[in-house]
């Protein structure tokens, strides 16, 4: 993802401070800026995006690890994923959403991240209670053993009741509960294949 990432947007977020500006080649000397009512020069800047002093750029392989250590934080990524999505070409203004299909390299990006966090921080809890527990220092065969024996305190018999219901709805639903033949049965069968058809 970090190749792909310098690959596809190296170069690429950069836009002029002026927002008229067209491309790098109109972006110099000074522009009138307004700030709550007062207009005065500042100087035309071809600059990568930022907010909140942190500037995020795919230029080079430092400021790629840094700012895709950033989105998989979930730490401003949305901004990150909004200048992506700006993006026109290579030396030209940003537009506004002008493609928006960078979005999904964020999106997905987010999801393998966070899996794979999640997979580590779930790896890291199971290894330390291992550890507390005494399982890590058994061997593979007392380990299977272990396991076993917590398999057989897991079954238990059926309760069935040991005579049928003589008043006539509590023995229909006993014979339904029951017998696994009959219409009833074939009824819900076809249910069961017809609702996972509709799942499909």
């Amino acid at each position: 993802m970090l190749t792909t990432s310098l690959n596809i947007f190296s170069g690429r977020l950069a836009s002029c401070s002026d927002g008229n500006a067209a491309g790098v080649a109109d972006c110099v000397n000074e522009y009138m800026h307004e700030v709550n009512d007062i207009e005065f020069l500042a100087p035309r800047v071809w600059a990568n995006p930022s907010f909140d002093g942190s500037i995020w750029a795919f230029d080079t392989f430092r400021e790629s690890m840094l700012i895709l250590f950033e989105i998989v934080s979930l730490e401003g990524w949305t901004d990150v994923m909004s200048s992506a999505m700006n993006i026109v070409a290579r030396g030209v203004q940003p537009v506004t959403n002008h493609q928006q299909w960078n979005s999904i390299f964020f999106l997905i990006f987010n999801l393998f991240g966070a899996v794979i966090i999640l997979t580590v921080f779930l790896a890291i809890i199971i290894e330390n209670f291992s550890i507390r527990s005494g399982s890590a220092l058994l061997t593979t065969e007392q380990n299977q053993w272990v396991d076993l024996e917590k398999f057989i305190r897991q079954q238990t018999p059926s309760q069935l009741p040991r005579h049928r219901p003589q008043s006539g709805f509590r023995a229909w639903c006993y014979d339904r509960a029951v017998q696994k033949r009959g219409y009833w049965t074939r009824f819900f069968t076809f249910l069961y294949f017809v609702h996972i058809i509709l799942l499909m």
